[in-house]
This record gives structure tokens, sequence and C-alpha cells, in this order.
């Protein structure tokens, strides 16, 4: 006999005790890599690896010139295209650009849980900072401490100073509600 078996398109079945040759028999398949559902990981290209880029999809190559090679923290999530994903594509975004690659030079990092454009404010450090609102512009790998640095800019005008994780945290907006990863990230800074 065979029990609740589970088949990954429609669910738990169950098979009745008689079994004959007639009957399909049931069996698990195991979804594909691609099937299953990743949040979103961060990460950095740090090279090019040949003149034509099999990588690459064809039609995002200019975009992705602008990136690679280079330091700035590029956010890799789930291709929406199925077809593109089937082939192994992910989408690498920075801000409002995005193109399709294969994650091939993709070197992943820890994220902090920043991203463009979050607001986030200053850490007074005992009175060493100035603590100011501010909105994350910039965000870069540093390849020597192994860490990302943050610039940021209070009133749309870029701060000078590159700023670590631990130098700011997540605010508060007025009027608006927080997205799920900004209530995450403000319960871990407990604000």
């Amino acid at each position: 006999m065979i029990d609740d078996q589970f088949d990954p398109g429609t669910g738990p079945i169950e098979l009745s005790e008689e079994v004959t040759g007639d009957q399909p028999q049931a069996s698990f398949v195991p979804a594909s890599d691609s099937q299953l559902r990743r949040g979103p990981t961060f990460g950095v290209c740090l090279w090019w690896s040949d003149e034509k880029p099999f990588w690459l999809h064809p039609e995002d190559v200019e975009i992705a010139k602008k990136f690679i090679p280079g330091n700035r923290v590029l956010r890799r999530s789930e291709c929406p295209n199925f077809a593109d994903r089937e082939l192994g594509y992910s989408v690498f975004q920075y801000g409002e650009s995005s193109f399709r690659a294969l994650p091939a030079i993709w070197l992943e990092i820890s994220s902090d849980g920043y991203e463009l454009n979050d607001l986030v404010q200053v850490k007074s450090q005992y009175g060493r900072l100035n603590p100011v609102i501010a909105t994350i512009c910039d965000i870069r790998w540093n390849q020597n401490r192994r860490k990302i640095d943050y610039y940021l800019s209070v009133s749309g005008k870029q701060v000078s100073r590159v700023y670590a994780s631990s130098e700011i945290k997540p605010t508060m907006r007025l009027n608006s509600y927080l997205s799920q990863r900004e209530l995450s990230l403000a319960k871990e800074n407990m604000i």
C-alpha cells in the first residue's frame, strides 16, 4: 500500500490498496532548480570573462557593460520570463537598471539588508558622527575590508564620507507603510 505520496503539481495524493498494472502508479518527481522560489541575493561582478560574453543575455549586453566589471553591489533575483529562467538566467538589478545574465562571474556576498534608496539614520557613535536622516544613493563592495560601503545623500546632496552598516540604522517614514523587508530590518536594529 502506498499512502500520502506527494505530487508537486497537485499536492498529496492517496492510492487505493489495490494497484493493478492498468492503473498509473504515483511517483515523486522533484521540482527542478528553476521551479524553487528563492529570495533575492546580493553580490558583485568584479571581472569581465571574455570579449563575447556567453553568460549575458544578448539583449542586455550594453546595460551590463555599465556595471561589469565593477564593485557595485547588485541584487540578483529570479527571472520573471519562464523561457529565460529555464535557460538559467537571473535578473541583476542596481537601482532602476537591470539586466539578465547567467551567474557565471557572480560573487555572492552577505548583505546587511539595506538597498538603494532606503531611508536611514546615521548613528551618532557617542558624538563622533553627526546624526542625520539620509538616503542610500550608492552601495559598493570594499574588497580590502571585505565589507559593503554605503554612500549617502542628505537633501539630494551626496555626503563625501563612506559609511559602514554599523554606522547607520533604518528609519521610519511618516505617513506611509513600511515594506516587509523594512520591518524585519527595523526589528533587527530595534528602532
